[in-house]
């Protein structure tokens, strides 16, 4: 896949390693019981987007340009993107679980 030419390193190892826990993290967080806002609950789940892009444009640059992610501007730059998305929603998310916290309402 896209991260085969990464197997030999500690990156391409841990990286399939990393799903699990992450999925597991997703589960509780989005448990009615934890009070965190809808938005934040949005946040952490698209970064699984995030991730799923950025392999799919990795995948891209490597086949029809031969070069890795980083350096094809164009689809490395729709990648952070929604990196940044997933930032964003998560910045607003959290703040409106403290804020409903401090008003003593609970989650929005």
């Amino acid at each position: 896949l896209a991260f085969a030419d990464q197997a030999g390193n500690l990156a391409g190892t841990l990286f399939p390693l990393s799903l699990p826990p992450y999925l597991l993290f997703l589960y509780f967080i989005c448990q009615d019981c934890n009070g965190l806002s809808p938005t934040a609950k949005a946040g952490f789940t698209s970064l699984l987007a995030f991730v799923f892009a950025t392999v799919a444009t990795s995948v891209v640059a490597v086949k029809s340009y031969g070069l890795n992610l980083a350096n094809v501007d164009w689809l490395h730059s729709g990648a952070e993107q929604l990196l940044s998305f997933t930032n964003v929603c998560n910045v607003v998310g959290l703040k409106l679980t403290l804020d409903a916290y401090s008003a003593g309402g609970g989650a929005t």
